[in-house]
């Protein structure tokens, strides 16, 4: 499959992708803004067809990494991505991100943000997960959740979503020792 090809540089109104005017839609102007700590919005601006001025800019909503492309027609499309999930839905998100872009598309902030996104979901996940394991699970757990923060901070950016999950066993669970016990 063929991988997309960002349109880079279009983070402001000043560099922003140009959409000519057609008979139905008047132009417009496109960007993706990255603000750090926050992620990427879409940017536009239509200019209005009888004066020629440009209109309000408008923002659509925060996502861990957005992007413009062509599609197969020609067409200006958008995609976005959010990191915010379970570690097993960002993983298998980051694998589809890999698969449409190269890395070397996604800017070093952007990258930043994805990896802390990824991150910051996988120690809300580690939060939530410990209440529920035995003492025995929580040893294990705690040793794989150091190996797999360490891997997320140290691996390059295209390795992120490469560390071992989680093998959920039942004998590592509270429910399953009190069942057990009964």
């Amino acid at each position: 499959m063929k991988k997309r090809t960002i349109l880079t540089g279009h983070t402001t109104l000043c560099s922003a992708f140009d959409v000519k005017a057609t008979l139905d839609t008047p132009k417009r102007y496109y960007w993706i803004q990255t603000r750090q700590g926050i992620g990427d919005r879409l940017g536009t601006c239509t200019v209005e067809s009888r004066t020629g001025d440009l209109g309000p800019v408008e923002y659509g909503l925060d996502s861990s990494f957005s992007y413009l492309f062509l599609d197969r027609t020609g067409e200006l499309r958008q995609e976005t991505y959010h990191f915010n999930q379970h570690p097993s839905i960002n993983r298998a998100r980051f694998l589809d991100l890999l698969s449409e872009l190269q890395p070397h598309e996604i800017s070093q902030e952007q990258q930043a943000f994805i990896r802390l996104e990824i991150y910051r979901s996988f120690l809300d996940y580690a939060t939530t997960e410990r209440p529920q394991l035995t003492e025995a699970g929580l040893e294990k757990f705690h040793e794989w959740a150091v190996r797999t923060t360490c891997h997320m901070e140290s691996c390059p950016f295209e390795r992120i979503a490469g560390y071992i999950p989680w093998e959920a066993r039942e004998e590592n669970y509270l429910s399953y020792s009190a069942k057990a016990a009964a």
